[in-house]
């Protein structure tokens, strides 16, 4: 893990370990060794308490990681995606409408 974090912490990081720890522990699962869950999160847990935790105090701790990237990002990435599927949603339809009057215009000549 000391390579991920070699430049430096920063939030990323801090969720891409998470992010890690909990798709290992899937695989395992996956893989019928559920056993080596436990250790991968105690490995994690000594991991961070050891490397990482003083940096997430020096920024203000998990209480700053949730003002940052709490409840108003999520709101805010939904309502991209939201906006995403309705542009797609109408790019769809000027490709269909344009297809079908393609169509059409074939047939008339």
């Amino acid at each position: 893990m000391d390579e991920v974090f070699r430049d430096g912490v920063n939030w990323g990081r801090v969720v891409g370990l998470f992010a890690f720890g909990g798709a290992l522990c899937v695989e395992c699962v996956e893989k019928e060794m559920s056993p080596l869950v436990g250790r991968i999160v105690e490995w994690m847990t000594v991991y961070l308490d050891n490397h990482i935790q003083p940096w997430i105090q020096s920024q203000g701790g998990w209480e700053r990681f949730a003002e940052i990237f709490g409840q108003d990002a999520a709101a805010e990435s939904r309502k991209s995606q939201e906006s995403f599927k309705k542009w797609l949603l109408l790019g769809m339809t000027v490709v269909t409408g344009v297809l079908v009057g393609s169509l059409f215009a074939q047939k008339r000549l």
